[in-house]
């Protein structure tokens, strides 16, 4: 895929076949093409099907330098509008979030999520990077990384309203 659109579209489209009675796939794979910048400005990233990856490249490694880049939010993550076929996992493979846009009360948000505690999302070899934020709506977040980062060494610092933690041992507070 070269576009967030693109990706939305198809997701759509399953999700459209399910509801008019097709059994959902185990399993759905979006792989983002490497080398490209996902301009968040023009559409978010809106996972509506269950098990989906969104991988960067073949291999989902972060040196394929998938980029989503601006935006208020780059990705939002809701619970299934569809009755009996919830959100439950959603997962992020070496993909870079980059220079996410406050909105005119200094909000803004790489990964919003309003999907309730059913719903997983798991980043891997994924990294955000931000600036150009004013003193003033600066809130510090560390973000847990996954397991095979260690959190210590590099820890993730984005911007938003709530505050969590990585304890020296790596893990979230």
């Amino acid at each position: 895929f070269e576009t967030l659109g693109a990706v939305n579209s198809r997701m759509q489209t399953e999700l459209v076949r399910i509801i008019n009675g097709a059994d959902p796939q185990a399993s759905y794979v979006f792989t983002l093409c490497p080398n490209i910048i996902f301009d968040a400005s023009v559409t978010i990233l809106e996972p509506v099907l269950n098990n989906a990856m969104f991988v960067c490249g073949d291999d989902g490694d972060r040196a394929n330098r998938c980029l989503i880049l601006g935006g208020e939010e780059q990705v939002r993550i809701s619970d299934s509008l569809l009755q009996g076929y919830p959100l439950q996992t959603v997962l992020f493979m070496g993909i870079t979030f980059s220079d996410f846009k406050s909105d005119g009360n200094g909000r803004g948000t790489s990964v919003a999520a309003f999907a309730s505690s059913a719903t997983t999302a798991t980043f891997t070899d994924c990294s955000w990077q931000v600036s150009n934020r004013t003193k003033a709506s600066k809130t510090p977040l560390y973000v847990c990384c996954c397991s095979h980062v260690d959190c210590r060494s590099s820890p993730v610092t984005l911007w938003c309203s709530r505050v969590l933690r990585v304890a020296s041992s790596g893990q979230c507070q």
